[in-house]
């Protein structure tokens, strides 16, 4: 295959070594054309060392400290030679040849600019890889815990963006001197903001319904209960701040901010109220940390 129209895979690792082992092993299998880069960020398990012994055809780059996944896959971007970049999440597994029809579908139609394969949790459920663009007024109804219908056409009208759990860009539609990923984003908000770029330069997106790839979600934050660990709820929130400053009016950024404000405080207060012992330490941990991770640094400029 020419180099340059070859899939390559970035792959950022962090303390997921087993994960990661079966996910190479998976692309090796079923996507074995395919040029795979893994960037681990500062592992402190085998992760490195696993794949410089069992997986020596993958391109390893280990850096020193914890860049972020945004910052990560940029690093990956500049040792991958083909004309589609996917970047895939340690804790994916793949299990028949999705990603190559993916890459082959995506030749085909020259005007999408990234392209996310369906996704399936390790449970069997579907996982949704396509999301509407957030509003002030989404953020609204979701505090009044109204949920909005997902349809895949949103992503495909240009009203949504894909996530980057196996997310396929057309290196063509990001300019020379751009990163794949805003490094500003440490992690979450990359690929809503990625998917708005895009967007924005005139490429469509879409879902690939004729294949699939399994997710197992949390990976590197320890699971799904990772999102209660404050310092990364923080990233979570600063990121969705970093989103709305540069892609929504400056009001929907302040609304946003007071209700992330107001959000903070009823946790903080129904740990006291409503919950025992337990539940009542954590809820106070997570407003103490998110009050120490991300308020005092609010008003600092989000560059």
């Amino acid at each position: 295959m020419d180099e340059i129209h070859r899939l390559s895979i970035i792959i950022v690792s962090y303390n997921t070594c087993e994960l990661l082992r079966q996910c190479l092993a998976s692309v090796r299998k079923h996507s074995p054309a395919s040029e795979v880069i893994v960037v681990d960020n500062a592992s402190r398990d085998d992760s490195v060392a696993m794949v410089r012994r069992e997986f020596p055809e993958v391109e390893i780059v280990a850096l020193n400290d914890n860049k972020g996944f945004a910052a990560a896959n940029n690093i990956g971007k500049e040792f991958a030679s083909g004309d589609l970049l996917l970047l895939l999440n340690s804790d994916t597994y793949l299990e028949d040849d999705t990603l190559d029809r993916c890459a082959t579908w995506m030749r085909a139609h020259p005007k999408v600019g990234a392209v996310s394969p369906r996704l399936i949790g390790f449970d069997n459920e579907p996982q949704l890889c396509a999301h509407p663009f957030p509003s002030f007024h989404s953020r609204l109804r979701q505090t009044f815990r109204y949920k909005a219908e997902v349809v895949e056409e949103q992503v495909e009208a240009g009203l949504g963006w894909l996530i980057g759990a196996a997310l396929m860009v057309r290196r063509a539609a990001l300019p020379l001197t751009q990163d794949l990923l805003d490094a500003g984003y440490f992690m979450y908000w990359e690929d809503t903001d990625l998917s708005s770029r895009l967007h924005e330069a005139g490429w469509s997106l879409a879902v690939y319904r004729d294949g699939h790839v399994r997710h197992r979600g949390g990976g590197s934050s320890n699971g799904p209960d990772g999102s209660q660990r404050p310092e990364l709820y923080a990233y979570f929130l600063r990121g969705k701040f970093r989103w709305f400053t540069s892609h929504r009016p400056r009001w929907e950024t302040s609304g946003i901010w007071i209700l992330d404000l107001l959000d903070v405080g009823r946790k903080y207060l129904r740990g006291f109220v409503y919950c025992r012992n337990r539940e009542r330490k954590q809820a106070s941990q997570l407003a103490r940390g998110l009050w120490r991770h991300f308020w005092k640094r609010s008003f600092q400029k989000l560059s």
